[in-house]
């Protein structure tokens, strides 16, 4: 399993960096999770805060965006630009979106091709 994270320690703006191309040796089998949170630009994010003893909390207004156990061509964060198949020999690329914004995270199942394993 591979886990990338984009992380984030403030609120991101409307626009930033991309992220350059990931290249890894093996098959790419699913995504097991992305998620991303999502906070509107123009709310604050912790109004009136009181640490709760219950649950995790202060970050008002913000939404999950969750996927679990998904195909690569249904994946809101990446796309493959190259082959994904166990008899290519070179690297598996994986480019980023504009979904994979900063807060977000996905973790694959990557199968090791013949002449690794």
């Amino acid at each position: 399993m591979l886990l990338i994270a984009h992380t984030s320690f403030f609120q991101p703006g409307d626009k930033w960096d991309p992220i350059s191309p990931l290249a890894i040796q093996g098959v790419i089998d699913e995504i097991i999770i992305e998620a991303s949170l999502h906070h509107p630009y123009d709310k604050e994010s912790i109004k009136d805060f009181e640490r709760s003893k219950e649950y995790i909390n202060g970050l008002e207004y913000t939404n999950v965006y969750l996927n679990e156990h998904i195909l690569i061509e249904k994946s809101q964060c990446i796309c493959l630009t190259s082959s994904n198949s166990g008899d290519y020999t070179g690297f598996c690329t994986i480019e980023f979106t504009e979904g994979f914004r900063p807060g977000s995270i996905f973790v694959l199942q990557v199968l090791l091709l013949p002449q690794i394993h």
